[in-house]
């Protein structure tokens, strides 16, 4: 698996796991940080699982237009546009961005930001 590939997997689990804790709780380092939109604004790891634990994760999740920046020997951007989709039929669509460090035993995600977009039908 390329390291494409890799970072793209760990993103889907970000939205899709069903138990969002503790996959963040993996793939998120310590000292990392989200940025959202007003209101929300930007999230320490702790206000990240405290809103994660009154949320259920999202059924799917469609990733497109991705991109990739290799920073490097040590850190990855993966920049996309995400759909994702609730069970109940709500859904979201975001450009999202996230930061990763590359370390020798796994990829931690540093940073990411959303930046919401218009809601659209899912198809």
């Amino acid at each position: 698996m390329s390291l494409e590939q890799e970072l793209l997997a760990i993103e889907e689990g970000f939205w899709t796991d069903p138990d969002r804790v503790h996959y963040y709780g993996e793939h998120m380092a310590g000292d990392a940080v989200m940025v959202f939109p007003e209101p929300t604004g930007i999230l320490d790891e702790a206000a990240i699982i405290e809103t994660l634990e009154g949320a259920s994760a999202w059924a799917e999740v469609r990733i497109e237009d991705v991109d990739f920046v290799h920073l490097r020997d040590s850190g990855a951007i993966v920049a996309y546009r995400a759909h994702a989709r609730r069970d109940g039929g709500d859904s979201y669509s975001a450009y999202a961005a996230s930061v990763y460090v590359l370390q020798d035993e796994s990829d931690e995600q540093a940073a990411e930001r959303r930046e919401g977009v218009a809601l659209q039908r899912w198809p």
